[in-house]
């Protein structure tokens, strides 16, 4: 094998391995913070002083003129 072939080769390889390790170190600090955000939110969720707030819909209308009676 020549040897330029040679270097391209090896060069090529330690770039797909760069990348690979970079991508999984990417990928690791992802999943930490999201994980440290999981962490927050629950905790957020178990403080006793959060507030929930409870929707209640509106009774309907008695007025025979309103467009929700046909």
């Amino acid at each position: 094998m020549p040897e330029a072939q040679f270097d391209v080769e090896r060069a090529t390889g330690g770039l797909v391995m760069a990348l690979f390790v970079a991508s999984a170190l990417l990928l690791a600090g992802l999943l930490y913070f999201v994980l440290q955000d999981i962490d927050r939110r629950a905790e957020a969720a178990n403080d006793s002083t959060s507030q929930a707030v409870r929707v209640v819909p509106p009774a309907p209308s008695a007025d025979p003129l309103s467009p929700t009676h046909s």
